[in-house]
């Protein structure tokens, strides 16, 4: 695979930040930092940006949660657990990256997120409260390339950023009152990030390695919504192309004559996501939060010029939600970005 197309790739790890793909529930988008260099999806690479380049990128994330039934929700009432039914969660997500230098780049993430067919229980009976949506979060991430070893085709990098509370915090249901902190767009919050990756190929073949973890502060309607934890490991193989991820040009600051030339990664990841209780008016909720884990297959397309696309497809295989949280179904991310 050329190094253009290895930029292209390289592109999205600093586009797509979370702030938000599923997180421990249908509720809130993922705080994932885009896509590696050229396999995983939602795994951050250790790799950057070469110096003075410049990215843009769009991923769809769409989350379909298994939902509670009408009745599920007056029994939970009955119990004191404040649920909520929704259908699904979708965060579009326009991405910015630069290397600042060829060692450190940063990525900005603003989300327009939408909460579909909200339910809650009213005294005494299921109300439809309509659809959320709104400009979520903005997220700003650097990316500290502290280990890069091309004879070892090993990176090593350190994760540090912050979300913003930019997104939209008034957002109100078919009845006019304002919707619940939880399904507000934006969070009304400052929350700090830090978080590392790790990246190893052997011949066509990648390994890559990331946590990052999102400490919430206080935000809107006096709710702080808990801590926010992702951690992933992704196996990309390669087909056709020159290379393996990773497996040449890891020195991005160097220049390459190579010519273009596309490839296919096929991708198999395992993405953990874990969310703290929440906190309104410093009273906790003792059944919020949890812990989801999904198995995703994907793929991605590099071509040899200045853009690359993705498809993931992740399927739970851990749910330990706590009782105000419904199960979730599946997740879908798709995307695409540029570099120049």
């Amino acid at each position: 695979m050329s190094p253009t197309t290895n930029h292209s790739l390289a592109a999205l790890t600093a586009l797509l930040l979370v702030g938000g793909s599923g997180m421990a529930r249908a509720d809130h988008p993922s705080i994932a930092f885009g896509t590696a260099t050229a396999g995983p999806i939602t795994t951050i690479s250790a790799a950057t940006l070469p110096q003075g380049m410049k990215s843009i990128g769009l991923q769809v994330e769409y989350v379909k949660s298994k939902g509670f039934s009408d009745q599920q929700l007056l029994d939970l009432d009955a119990q004191g657990i404040d649920a909520h039914g929704s259908d699904s969660l979708t965060s579009t997500s326009l991405g910015f990256g630069y290397g600042v230098t060829a060692d450190f780049t940063v990525g900005v993430r603003l989300p327009y997120v939408e909460r579909s067919d909200l339910r809650a229980v009213h005294h005494g009976s299921v109300e439809r409260l309509g659809s959320s949506s709104g400009m979520g979060d903005m997220t700003i991430l650097g990316k500290y390339r502290a280990i890069n070893s091309p004879q070892d085709a090993y990176q090593a990098a350190l994760l540090l950023g912050v979300k913003a509370r930019s997104g939209d915090t008034s957002e109100r249901n078919s009845d006019g009152e304002p919707f619940s902190a939880e399904h507000q767009p934006g969070s009304g919050s400052w929350d700090g990030l830090l978080g590392a990756a790790a990246s190893k190929a052997f011949g066509r073949t990648a390994v890559d390695a990331s946590v990052l973890y999102a400490f919430a502060g206080n935000g809107t309607q006096d709710t702080r919504l808990g801590d926010r934890m992702q951690y992933n490991v992704a196996v990309s193989h390669r087909l056709g192309g020159e290379e393996a991820p990773h497996a040449h040009h890891l020195d991005h600051s160097k220049p390459h004559v190579h010519g273009p030339e596309a490839a296919w990664d096929l991708v198999l990841e395992i993405n953990g996501e874990w969310q703290g209780r929440q906190e309104v008016a410093g009273v906790t909720d003792e059944h919020s939060g949890g812990t989801l884990v999904y198995l995703s297959p994907g793929v991605r397309l590099g071509t040899g010029g200045n853009w690359s696309a993705n498809l993931s497809v992740g399927a739970p295989v851990v749910q330990k939600l706590r009782a105000a949280h419904a199960e979730t179904d599946y997740r879908v991310l798709a995307g695409f970005s540029m570099s120049f």
